[in-house]
C-alpha cells in the first residue's frame, strides 16, 4: 500500500503528539514519587496527625491532576490532523501547569520541616574538694607547728564554696592547741559558736587547752558554759579537771568543788574519779578527808575493779591510819561490791590487810581463794608471805610453803616465789630458826 504525502505528515504529527503525552505522563509519575519520599521523611519527624492530613490533601491533589482532562484531550486529538497545532499548544500549557503544581506540592510547608536541634555545650562540673584529704593536710601543718598553713587550707575550702561544718572547725581548734596559740583558739571557737558548729568535742578541746595552760578556773568556766549551751560534759572532762586539781596541789576545797559541780550536772563520780582522789591521800591527810573519799567509793553502784583496788592498797601504804581503808574494804566485801574472783584482786586484798596488821582478814582471803579452787599465782603468794612475815607469823609462813610444795599444782609457784628478792629476809629468818630449812 502506497502512503500519500499528506497521510505521512499526519502520521508524523500523531506520533509526535503521542510522545509528548507519554513524556508528560512520565514527568507526572516522577513528581509523585518525589512528593511521596518527602512526605514520608516529614512524617518521621513531625506530628503524625498533621502530616497524615497534609499527605491526604497532597495525594488527593495529585490524583485529580493525574486524571486531568488534558491528557485525554491530547490522546483524542492525536488522530485529528486539523487540531495538530492547537493540540500541541494545549499539551505545552498543560505541562507548564503540571510543573507549577508539582513545584507547589514538592515544597513542603515550612512548619512541617523539622530543624535539627543544636547540642548544647555541657557546662563544666565543679570538682568537689576531698574534705578528708584537706583535714589530713591541716593536721600535718599542726605537726609542723605551721598554723598559717592550716588557716590557708581552711580559707581555700571556704572560697571554693565548701560548707564549714563541725569536723572542719574541730580540726582547726586542735591545730591551734598543738601550735599553742590560745588567741587563735578563742577566735575560731567564737566563730564556731556563731555558726552553730560547736559541739562537745569543741568545748572539750578548749578545756584541755586551758588545763595545759594551768588555768583551772577558766577550764571550769568553759565546762559551765558548755552545760548552759545544753551539752552534757563527759566523764573524761570532769576526771581531767579532778586530776588537774589534785596534781597542782591545790586546796582540798577546790577538788570537792569540782565533785560538787559534777553532781549538779547529774554525773556521779565513777571509779576513775575515786582512783584519782585516792592518789591525793598521804600521811598528812586528815582522817575526815580519808573517810570522805571512802564514802564516795561506797556510793559507786558497779563492782570495784582491779584498778580501784590497787589504788586503795596504795592509799593504805600512804596514810597514817590504814584501817580507815580496810574497814571499808570489809564492808564492800560483805555487800558483794568487792568480790575476789581473781588471784590479782585477792593479792591486793591480802596486801592491804597485811599493811593494816589484820592477820585474821589476811587468812580469810587466802582460805576463800583456796576454797573456790583458784590457783595462787606468784604475786599472790608473795603478798601472803610478806603479810605473815611483817606481822611476826614466820612459822605460819613456813607451814604454808611446805603445804604448797606438797601440792603438785602449786610446786612451780613456790620455786618462783622463793627466788624473789622480797623474801630474802624471810628465808634468812627461817634458817636461823630451823637450820635444816630449805626450799
Amino acid at each position: 500500500m502506497t502512503i500519500m504525502p499528506t497521510e505521512s505528515s499526519e502520521l508524523v504529527h500523531a506520533v509526535s503528539a503521542f510522545m509528548v503525552a507519554a513524556r508528560f505522563e512520565l514527568m507526572a509519575f516522577a513528581s509523585a514519587m518525589v512528593m511521596f519520599a518527602i512526605l514520608s521523611w516529614a512524617r518521621a519527624h513531625k506530628d503524625k496527625g498533621k502530616l497524615v492530613e497534609e499527605s491526604e490533601i497532597a495525594w488527593g491533589t495529585n490524583s485529580c491532576w493525574l486524571n486531568a482532562p488534558s491528557a485525554a484531550t491530547a490522546a483524542d486529538k492525536m488522530s485529528s490532523s486539523e487540531g495538530k497545532q492547537a493540540d500541541m499548544q494545549l499539551n505545552t500549557s498543560s505541562a507548564a501547569e503540571a510543573g507549577t503544581m508539582c513545584t507547589d506540592i514538592i515544597q513542603p510547608d515550612e512548619k512541617a520541616v523539622v530543624q535539627p536541634t543544636k547540642a548544647k555545650a555541657a557546662s563544666p562540673k565543679k570538682v568537689q574538694p576531698d574534705i578528708a584529704k584537706e583535714i589530713m593536710m591541716m593536721r600535718k601543718s599542726a605537726s609542723e607547728k605551721n598554723l598559717k598553713g592550716a588557716v590557708s587550707i581552711l580559707e581555700s575550702l571556704r572560697q571554693r564554696g565548701v560548707e564549714m561544718n563541725t569536723t572542719i572547725y574541730n580540726s582547726m581548734l586542735d591545730v591551734c592547741v598543738k601550735c599553742w596559740d590560745l588567741e587563735a583558739l578563742d577566735a575560731w571557737m567564737q566563730e564556731a559558736k556563731q555558726v552553730g558548729a560547736a559541739d562537745v568535742v569543741s568545748y572539750s578541746t578548749l578545756v584541755k587547752a586551758h588545763m595545759l595552760n594551768d588555768d583551772l578556773d577558766k577550764a571550769r568556766s568553759v565546762v559551765r558554759e558548755m552545760n548552759e549551751a545544753g551539752m552534757q560534759p563527759t566523764f573524761i572532762v570532769f576526771n581531767e579537771l579532778v586530776n588537774a586539781a589534785v596534781s597542782r596541789g591545790g586546796e582540798e576545797s577546790v577538788v570537792w568543788d569540782v565533785i560538787r559541780e559534777m553532781r549538779e550536772m547529774r554525773m556521779a563520780p565513777n571509779q576513775v574519779t575515786c582512783s584519782i582522789l585516792l592518789k591525793s591521800l598521804n600521811a598528812q591527810t586528815a582522817d575526815a578527808e580519808v573517810v570522805k573519799v571512802m564514802d564516795l567509793i561506797a556510793r559507786i553502784k558497779e563492782p570495784i575493779n582491779d584498778i580501784l583496788m590497787s589504788s586503795m592498797v596504795s592509799a593504805c601504804k600512804c596514810i597514817s591510819k590504814p584501817y580507815l581503808v580496810t574497814s571499808r574494804l570489809q564492808q564492800l566485801q560483805q555487800t558483794k561490791k568487792l568480790v575476789g574472783n581473781s588471784s590479782q584482786t585477792i593479792a591486793s586484798l591480802i596486801k592491804a590487810y597485811g599493811i593494816a596488821n589484820d592477820i585474821q582478814s589476811v587468812w580469810r582471803c587466802w582460805m576463800d581463794m583456796r576454797s573456790r579452787h583458784i590457783k595462787p599465782t606468784s604475786p599472790t603468794l608473795v603478798c601472803m608471805i610478806e603479810a605473815l612475815a611483817n606481822n611476826g607469823c614466820t612459822n605460819d609462813g613456813f607451814d604454808l610453803v611446805q603445804q604448797l610444795q606438797a601440792d603438785p599444782q602449786c610446786y612451780d609457784v613456790v620455786s618462783v616465789v622463793m627466788a624473789n628478792s622480797a623474801l630474802k629476809s624471810f628465808a634468812c629468818q627461817m634458817r636461823q630458826q630451823r637450820p635444816y630449812f630449805s626450799f
